[in-house]
């Protein structure tokens, strides 16, 4: 399916540790790197693939889909699904997502310009933006400070939950599809609901269940 592979070299500052790996994965920087493809699959070293659906969940079209999460993030154990999703192995749209930091960050300057203006006591910010929330494609104005002030640190919960609460334009996956493209934390649970089918791909299969992916995934 891909005739030939090219590799993108970034500077070394972006993976220096997680917390840089997570800038690097909500930085305009990195999808401009693949602004000339339609979407971008992260596959992390700890994911693993079990058949060629790569162009069909492209065709599905969300800008996110990732493992879904279970209340108590990477504890495990409990079967509560509670969102989507881990991006160890996930597939996003570029163009998509391009737009959103784009906006976020005419956001953050509008902001700065309303406080520095002493606008704020005239008119609230946040209440400013939900008048203006059709224009703007705003779905919530609950998570609006979060994006403009905040640091959230790991990027699959400011894509699965920040994001994707706050444009109404940005379609994260639904469960029963996260489930079908992958699984991460809870895998065995995540096998039963989906009756006993294995997913598109996983993420932390070293990592959650071992004994469980033995059945599926042999390593020499």
């Amino acid at each position: 399916m891909v005739p030939s592979f090219e590799i993108e070299h970034i500077d070394s500052s972006w993976l220096v540790n997680i917390t840089s790996y997570n800038k690097l994965k909500k930085s305009l920087f990195f999808y401009e790197l693949f602004k000339e493809y339609e979407f971008v699959l992260t596959y992390e070293l700890d994911a693993w693939v079990f058949r060629d659906e790569l162009l069909f969940w492209c065709n599905k079209g969300y800008d996110y889909i990732g493992a879904p999460w279970f209340k108590g993030w990477a504890q495990g154990g409990n079967p509560e699904v509670i969102g989507v999703g881990n991006s160890g192995f996930s597939l996003r749209n570029t163009a998509k997502s391009i737009t959103c930091i784009e906006r976020i960050e005419k956001l953050r300057r509008v902001r700065s310009f309303w406080f520095s203006s002493k606008l704020q006591a005239l008119w609230r910010f946040n209440n400013m933006i939900i008048f203006f929330g059709s224009m703007l494609k705003l779905r919530s104005g609950k998570y609006l400070d979060d994006l403009l002030l905040g640091d959230i640190h790991n990027e699959d919960h400011y894509w699965g939950e920040y994001v994707s609460h706050t444009f109404s334009d940005y379609k994260v996956a639904s469960i029963d599809d996260a489930i079908r493209f992958s699984f991460e934390v809870n895998p065995s649970i995540l096998y039963n609901i989906n009756n006993c089918q294995l997913p598109f791909g996983c993420h932390g299969w070293e990592k959650y269940d071992q004994e469980f992916w033995a059945n599926f995934i042999e390593v020499k």
